[in-house]
């Protein structure tokens, strides 16, 4: 029997956190990019072509930040995994 206690509905909490923070930040990317499309779509200066540059920037930012936070929750669903596997073999083991 281990020693220490794992709160679970704390770290699944957090796994269902990190999914609505992936959810959000495509949400408002995709509001920010319909917003501001059909808002400029008539520019015709070199601002526009500014703010095309910046908002390419925007979109890859925006875009690792969502893959962060997905390889962030998979990663913590391994541990979860693992440790459950762990648990259960040393039960296994040190139960005999």
């Amino acid at each position: 029997m281990p020693t220490y206690t794992i709160n679970w509905a704390a770290f699944n909490e957090v796994l269902e956190q990190l999914t609505t923070v992936q959810n959000e930040i495509s949400t408002l990317n995709q509001e920010f990019a319909s917003g501001n499309t059909s808002a400029l779509s008539e520019w015709q200066s070199s601002v526009k072509e500014l703010f095309d540059a910046h908002k390419t920037e925007w979109n890859t930012a925006t875009a690792e930040m969502e893959r962060l936070a997905k390889d962030a929750q998979i990663a913590a669903a391994q541990c979860r995994e693992e440790y459950a596997g762990a648990v259960k073999y040393g039960t296994q083991l040190w139960g005999r």
